[in-house]
């Protein structure tokens, strides 16, 4: 997921009694949300908990006005598959806050600069891959926005496995080659340095997947991930060349804490070969994620 393509119509509004331009309805009131996190994430804060309070006021001003949509955790119940693609920069400094902010599936989870795609281009491009099965959202009496825990229950195609460095992207200095240290890019906000092959539980490969950390590379070179497709995209094909890389995947990263809990750790994408190989193999489930 290397780019995230912007809409002419996404709204550069400053706060929410601004006009929603290009239509009332809801998809570019989502979409006006998307734009307020995005712009908000570069934020720093004194006390991080206070993040999801601070929109609290917008997010309600928003579902009264305009969605009438259930607000959970940072984000949109009836899009909620959609954003649950959420992303942050690959070359800025992010990490977790020191204190419980939101379920590992929300944006709020995580300290740093964050993008989504747009909110249609799911369903601009092909179709949703899983189905939310349940959301639960805690959250604290008569402080409202704060969240205190959650889960999210989601049906799709899943496969267990570990992660290896398949490529590696060079860079040019003095006119030699050499390779670059980090494993993600420190010059590009979204393209990984690595490609990676998939060692599955099963003794099976999977190849030519690509990995974004929410916060760190070590929780994918470490130990068994948990990968669940969140979206597939079938893209018109010109050539027998695009007929190759029609199909893309998107989906989340998860991973088991001490308390044997699936959390996100991040998202990965997969085209063509790889896509078709990973729907092949990988077989469908219900997972609760924290």
């Amino acid at each position: 997921m290397s780019n995230y393509p912007s809409s002419p119509s996404r709204v550069r509004a400053t706060n929410a009694d601004d006009e929603i331009e290009g239509g009332d309805g809801a998809p570019n009131a989502y979409r006006y949300w998307n734009d307020i996190v995005e712009e908000y994430s570069k934020k720093n804060l004194t006390k991080e908990t206070d993040r999801l309070i601070a929109l609290y006021g917008i997010a309600q001003s928003i579902k009264q006005q305009h969605t009438h949509d259930e607000y959970v955790a940072g984000m949109w119940k009836n899009h909620l598959l959609n954003q649950l693609l959420w992303m942050t920069y690959t070359n800025l400094k992010k990490g977790r806050p020191s204190e419980y902010r939101a379920p590992s599936w929300s944006w709020a989870s995580v300290i740093g600069k964050l993008m989504f795609r747009d909110i249609l281009e799911a369903e601009e491009l092909g179709g949703l891959g899983a189905k939310i099965i349940d959301v639960s959202v805690d959250t604290t009496e008569g402080k409202e926005g704060e969240v205190t825990g959650g889960y999210l229950k989601i049906r799709g195609k899943v496969f267990t496995g570990t992660w290896n460095v398949a490529g590696r992207r060079k860079e040019v200095s003095n006119s030699e080659e050499k390779e670059k240290v980090p494993l993600w890019s420190e010059e590009f906000a979204a393209i990984p340095t690595n490609t990676y092959s998939m060692k599955m539980s099963d003794g099976g490969d999977l190849n030519f997947l690509t990995g974004y950390p929410d916060v760190e590379e070590e929780g994918f070179k470490r130990g068994e991930t948990v990968c669940l497709v969140i979206q597939k995209r079938e893209k018109p094909a010109k050539s027998e060349l695009d007929k190759t890389w029609s199909v893309v995947i998107d989906g989340l990263v998860l991973k088991r804490d001490e308390s044997d809990k699936l959390r996100r750790i991040g998202i990965f994408n997969a085209a063509g070969d790889g896509a078709r190989s990973f729907l092949g193999r990988a077989e469908e489930a219900v997972v609760q994620i924290f």
